[in-house]
């Protein structure tokens, strides 16, 4: 199943779910369950880092942001608001380039001959 999933995190402990809430997000976007998951995480963002810059609690810098990675073919969004609430969402990425159809055309003249004109360029 591969649809759109989303989750909401809130409260002080927010830190503390904020992995756990990225992999419950990509679970429920992929319809498996939680320990079905098969994907490493950290394989593909620094989930500590990610934890710290957006760390709740009594020491922390409250920040507002937005931070979006790619896992295997899904877009994962973690959106911090005010209020130390955060959103987690995933999304199936749509393959981009030949592989998926497009075709590629280009009339910049990086990689022609000397004197060749417009009516030269491969298409």
């Amino acid at each position: 199943m591969n649809q759109r999933a989303t989750i909401r995190l809130e409260g002080p402990d927010r830190d503390g779910q904020l992995s756990l809430g990225i992999a419950e997000t990509l679970a429920r976007a992929k319809g498996v369950e939680f320990d079905e998951l098969d994907v490493c995480l950290h394989d593909y963002a620094d989930l500590s880092a990610l934890t710290q810059l957006f760390g709740s609690g009594p020491r922390a810098t409250p920040r507002r942001g937005t931070v979006s990675f790619v896992v295997e073919e899904w877009l994962v969004v973690v959106d911090v608001g005010h209020d130390d609430e955060a959103e987690v969402t995933v999304e199936p990425v749509e393959p981009i380039g030949p592989a998926a159809g497009a075709s590629v055309q280009s009339n910049h003249p990086v990689g022609r001959s000397a004197g060749a004109s417009d009516g030269d360029v491969p298409r």
